[in-house]
């Protein structure tokens, strides 16, 4: 078996094939064990580093159930041992990347003192070839994680710096001078690689171009840290000006610098140096008034924030959530309750514009440069050269960036900064699990009480005492999203004299998202510009959705209603996209997908999309999957044996095969889950005039032998009667 850090975390069996690591946190699970490997971790170190101070009730028990299903990923070897206190995850030397990485280095460094050269390189390419991109890119970073991954990155930069020296040893200068001028460019502040830069100048023959090099290097240092170049390039420049130029050596005209850095070279005004005196700026919008509730979340992105400078790395704290729940109104509530924690100022970034329209990134790091006061003339034209003059900036400056509204983590990382002190605090409708080194926080719709108290802070208190019932129906139909609050309290606040049981029953007796539009706000116009975010097997899995109201659906029914096997790829876009949502694996080992209401409201107007042919295919698979494990359910229940007897003819099971042997277990748990969703599925079928497709159901005794209540029997049937049943 092989596990692979050094990237996207993959596992793969020991035959090579990629093994799904199915959840998100099933994922975090296991790169926090290969943190440790070899080593055991207790339960609450775990849970800490998973969840950490948010940790829900239920936290022991989650973790449960994600160590079940990561063990069953590693099966039939057995790796994640169980010991009193912990877990232990049991991994071979040869199987982890990063070790593999770390000896191949280990022993490059035992060749370089040992003179060979050649050995080095060999070891060192093969090192750095196993780097994929940055390191868990899809798993997102906690508190825990940061010093890992920021050790890893130092490590990668040493190999890559024991590699150049390495190759100009061996003659290989002009090789390379295209990834010395790239490095420059990438990291402009690094004087080990202006180092190796105008050494492989100078062995090509261009002691010009070298000590045209060091003036560069001058600029671009006093300017981004305004400090002097350090004692190893001032004795490099002290070599070259000693020696007389190589003979024969012509040097091609103005030194070839990376472009990103040719403005740099110009005289830089005062005000553009570090350590100038400009204005703090703080851009912060204002942060509503009728905030309530998420002390918890309040909380924890403050802390995360306020451990800018004093731990490793930069603090990155994202806010994700669906449309409408609140996201940027908690950053910014954050940020101006920190204000004096930031003494540097406060920038505030729009990264999205009009729905979905991408700004550049050079246009906004641009934009953030002038913010700090950087003159506009001499601001690199690439968003490389941009994105390294800001990181210069900021450093060890206390200066909170707050981007709103980012859509992908490519979108953020130009504006991280380099080194700890400043902050960074992202709102985004994803997941952004791709961003290193940041701290997410989901959020989710408002509790009952702090519903009602955001309406009565927009409507005012005694209106909404004079009709309580009505409130409260009002705020469960707005699915206590916040932005629906806000629409529906704006409606009721334009008409004084109309009851809020109008309004709510308007919302109970016709389409939802009808009502909640007022002035430029609108939950539908979010939704849509979610679904327009998704990809195309997301949008049609989407659509499909719409028919069948989700109480909690497990993912195989799913997994039916598409009809195609890589569903769980596809549900990871919807979660990551925030439209269903999954905390649960039941008994039987099926993770349990929920969809907000409003949510499903707009699936269901999407339905006319879908063709009649395609809705009834699904459906069909659908009820085929139940009735197949009501039939399974039935042969598991404990009856009479004068009694009827179960079925032992029924619809083909469209379903995993392992479900039904778990189901026939243990009946009645298993039906007091499902109850809710084979009366849906009975009632939708019926309404949809497929009367005997919902006569499988019917069919099947043991619909009519268990209560959902956990005994084994029962005298009363649950849901519909078989007359019911065929309409």
């Amino acid at each position: 078996m092989e596990f692979r850090v050094l990237g996207p975390l993959e596992v793969r069996a020991d035959d090579g094939t990629p093994l799904l690591i199915r959840q998100a946190r099933q994922r975090a699970l296991l790169a926090v064990l290969l943190l440790h490997t070899n080593r055991q971790m207790t339960a609450d170190a775990l849970v800490d580093a998973l969840w950490g101070v948010g940790r829900p009730r239920t936290s022991s028990g989650a973790l449960r159930t994600h160590v079940w299903a990561v063990r069953r990923l590693l099966a039939p070897s057995s790796r994640l041992h169980t010991r009193p206190s912990g877990y232990l995850l049991e991994v071979a030397p040869e199987e982890l990347d990063l070790e593999r990485f770390e000896r191949l280095v280990a022993g490059a460094r035992d060749r370089l003192d040992g003179g060979d050269d050649r050995g080095a390189v060999d070891r060192l390419q093969r090192a750095l070839a196993l780097w994929r991109s940055p390191p868990l890119a899809d798993v997102p970073a906690t508190t825990s994680m940061i010093p890992h991954l920021e050790r890893w990155k130092v490590q990668r930069r040493t190999a890559e710096e024991l590699l150049i020296n390495a190759e100009l040893r061996l003659g290989r200068h002009r090789h390379l001078l295209p990834r010395l001028r790239a490095l420059v460019s990438e990291s402009p502040l690094h004087e080990p690689h202006w180092h190796q830069l105008m050494r492989a100048l100078q062995l090509s023959g261009h002691r010009g171009d070298a000590l045209a090099a060091f003036d560069e290097a001058r600029e671009v240092l006093k300017a981004g840290l305004g400090v002097e170049p350090g004692a190893d390039l001032m004795r490099l420049r002290r070599e070259l000006l000693s020696s007389p130029p190589a003979a024969g050596a012509v040097s091609p005209g103005p030194p070839r610098v990376p472009a990103a850095l040719t403005r740099l070279s110009r005289p830089v005004p005062p005000s553009a140096r570090a350590g100038a005196a400009i204005a703090a700026p703080l851009q912060t919008p204002y942060a509503p008034r009728d905030f309530v509730g998420r002390e918890t979340e309040l909380a924890e992105v403050a802390r995360e924030l306020t451990d800018a400078g004093t731990s490793p790395g930069v603090a990155i704290a994202v806010v994700c959530g669906r449309a409408g729940v609140g996201k940027t109104a908690l950053a910014t509530r954050v940020a101006h309750a920190l204000r004096d924690r930031f003494t540097d100022g406060q920038v505030y970034v729009e990264l999205e514009r009009a729905h979905g329209a991408r700004r550049a990134p050079s246009a906004v790091v641009g934009d953030v440069l002038r913010s700090l006061g950087i003159p506009a003339q001499i601001l690199p034209e690439s968003a490389a050269g941009r994105a390294a003059l800001l990181r210069s900036h900021l450093a060890d400056r206390r200066i909170l960036l707050v981007v709103d509204d980012a859509s992908a983590p490519e979108q953020v990382i130009p504006l991280l900064p380099g080194t700890p002190g400043a902050a960074v605090l992202v709102t985004s409708r994803r997941r952004l699990a791709g961003l290193p080194g940041a701290r997410s926080l989901s959020l989710d719709a408002l509790v009952a009480g702090e519903s009602l108290a955001l309406l009565e802070h927009i409507i005012g208190t005694r209106r909404v005492m004079a009709e309580r019932e009505a409130a409260e129906r009002l705020v469960r139909a707005c699915g206590h999203l916040p932005l629906a609050i806000r629409i529906a309290g704006a409606r009721l606040r334009n008409h004084e004299s109309r009851p809020i049981r109008d309004l709510a029953d308007a919302m109970m007796e016709r389409r939802r998202l009808d009502e909640l539009t007022v002035g430029h706000l609108s939950v539908r116009r979010e939704l849509a510009a979610t679904y327009s975010a998704l990809g195309g097997e997301e949008r049609r899995l989407f659509r499909l959705l719409g028919l069948i109201t989700m109480h909690d659906l497990p993912e195989w029914a799913i997994a039916a209603l598409r009809g195609k096997k890589d569903t769980q790829r596809v549900l990871e876009g919807l979660l990551d996209h925030h439209v269903v949502s999954s905390e649960t694996v039941d008994f039987t080992g099926q993770p349990r997908y929920r969809m907000d209401p409003l949510t499903a409201d707009y699936a269901r107007e999407l339905l006319d999309e879908v063709p009649a042919a395609e809705r009834g295919a699904a459906l069909n698979r659908l009820v085929k999957g139940w009735a197949g494990l009501v039939r399974a359910a039935d042969h598991g229940c404990v009856r009479n044996p004068r009694g009827p007897q179960p079925q032992t003819h029924g619809p083909p099971l469209d379903m995993p095969a392992e479900l039904a042997p778990r189901v026939r277990a243990d009946p009645a748990r298993w039906l007091s889950i499902e109850h809710g969703n084979l009366q849906t599925v009975c009632r939708l079928t019926c309404a949809e005039w497929r009367h005997r497709t919902a006569a499988h159901l019917g069919e099947c005794p043991f619909v009519g032998s268990v209560q959902p209540t956990g005994r084994r029997q029962g005298s009363e049937r649950p849901g519909l009667t078989r007359t019911e049943e065929r309409g």
